[in-house]
């Protein structure tokens, strides 16, 4: 056993913003101490997360000051993504739209309506995430107020996609596409949305960049028209729902919307078919769009328990499809879009952003761009220690005096091992600190338990911090 010592190694945030310059020093110094200041205590607000008075006042001219912007936060990240994609063949990029909801702030000035009367703000999020399933970062984020609806307008198909709220699915893929592909590594590129990307024109940006899409279809359109204006003989689900099933296949649907987790059985069907413009968005900047061959994949239970909403997913792709196992790849990639879901469950829970006060939609947004980085993190803690690195050591992860002060505290001894524990341990222990039994048949932790643990981790850490915050030497 080793002696008890301070480590030397630096906490991630300092790493993780380590290059980050917003032209002035003082900046970085504070934007640095509130990043490991709010990613100790992502659940509390400013007030409680600062370690006083001083540091709160501090916080908050930070976030209102002008050479401050999301960009610069986002950027430094986005850097920091692509290294951690750079031995990834195959990264998909998960395009998601979330809606925040401050309508309890209503002093908060440049929010918009949402739905309803609900005012707040969109967020529009390229997340990206390993074919295993493991959150590399964020490769796209953009956070605004939206302006009055066009769709209203008389003229709003004739309004360029460029001016639309649509274009976002374009814009994010395009920034991916810019991101990922600038080094002289070829990388393959794959988007994966659900039914609000079923944009015609998103899917024909894919052939323009050499990228793929899987995309859940919103759209029961008309296929296989030899031209855009001809007689429709025949649409989408009608075709897909005619064809003979391939296979029977079991897909895990995950908790939603009160429904626990279950397991469904559907019938797989596939085909390749081919799309016109529609007639209201046959021209772009560039000029007339052209048809697109498309494949489908086509799932849909049966047999489903009662109460439960039944599982069907028409999904879009350009990726080659020619036998069934091709089809189940498709599927495996699209259930991976439930990643974005956890981590903006993690955003809004686990960081409680939509309880944060400012005056402006403006400042609201830099402090956003920090808690989604943040957000990241701590899921990506919890996927690492389901990916083949589980049984490494946990370095990778934590610093030196985090994983120091975690041993010492869950084993409750003075006295240090040989060698780190694994990053499936160490987690594993945050994890019962926020709650998890650990019983010998217990699954994984979930994210819940591990952003609950995290806050009481980062209050261990400190105490350690605080006792040991010189070269100490223990009994041995």
């Amino acid at each position: 056993m080793n002696q008890v010592t301070m480590g030397t190694r630096i906490g991630w945030t300092n790493e993780e913003f380590s290059k980050i310059e917003f032209g002035d020093k003082r900046l970085k110094v504070r934007f640095l101490k509130i990043a490991t200041q709010f990613s100790k205590k992502s659940e509390a607000p400013i007030n409680q997360a600062c370690e006083d008075w001083a540091d709160t006042k501090a916080a908050y001219r930070f976030f209102n000051n002008q050479k401050v912007s999301s960009g610069k936060i986002l950027s430094e990240h986005c850097k920091r993504t692509k290294i951690r994609a750079e031995y990834l063949d195959t990264i998909l990029a998960i395009q998601d739209t979330c809606y925040l909801s401050y309508t309890n702030h209503p002093k908060t000035e440049g929010l918009c309506k949402i739905r309803g009367n609900v005012k707040g703000l969109v967020m529009h999020t390229a997340f990206g995430v390993s074919p295993a399933g493991l959150p590399i970062g964020i490769l796209h984020q953009k956070i605004w107020s939206r302006k009055p609806d066009l769709k209203k307008s008389r003229n709003y198909r004739f309004i360029p996609i460029e001016e639309k709220e649509p274009f976002k699915w374009i814009n994010a893929l395009r920034e991916t596409v810019n991101l990922l592909t600038s080094s002289q590594q070829k990388k393959k590129i794959i988007s994966i949305a659900d039914r609000e990307a079923d944009v015609f024109e998103f899917m024909v940006e894919h052939k323009n960049l050499g990228t793929s899409f899987i995309i859940r279809a919103k759209s029961n359109r008309p296929i296989n028209k030899n031209k855009k204006r001809s007689k429709t003989k025949e649409n989408l689900w009608e075709h897909m729902e005619k064809l003979q099933p391939s296979a029977v296949l079991e897909v895990e649907v995950p908790e939603k919307k009160g429904q626990p987790k279950r397991i469904a059985k559907v019938m797989l069907r596939f085909s390749q078919v081919k799309f016109q413009p529609p007639a209201n968005k046959t021209k772009n900047k560039d000029g007339e769009l052209s048809s697109l061959e498309v494949n489908v994949v086509f799932v849909k239970e049966f047999d489903a328990p009662k109460n439960v909403e039944v599982l069907e997913w028409m999904l879009l792709t350009d990726m080659p499809i020619e036998k069934e196992e091709d089809a189940i790849q498709v599927i495996n990639f699209y259930k991976i879009r439930w990643a974005v879901e956890d981590y903006h469950k993690i955003l809004k829970s686990g960081c409680t952003i939509e309880k944060c006060r400012f005056q402006t939609a403006a400042r609201l947004i830099r402090y956003i761009s920090l808690m989604s980085v943040i957000a990241w993190r701590l899921y990506y803690i919890t996927h690492v220690a389901r990916s083949s690195e589980r049984n490494t050591n946990c370095t990778k992860i934590l610093a030196e005096y985090e994983w120091k002060a975690l041993y010492l505290k869950m084993n409750s001894t003075k006295l240090l091992p040989n060698e780190p524990p694994t990053i499936v341990q160490v987690i594993r222990w945050i994890a019962k600190l926020g709650g998890f039994l650990g019983r010998k048949n217990d699954n994984n932790p979930g994210i819940t338990v591990i952003w609950r643990g995290w806050a009481r981790f980062m209050e261990i850490v400190d105490d350690y911090l605080l006792f040991f915050n010189s070269k100490l030497v223990g009994n041995s």
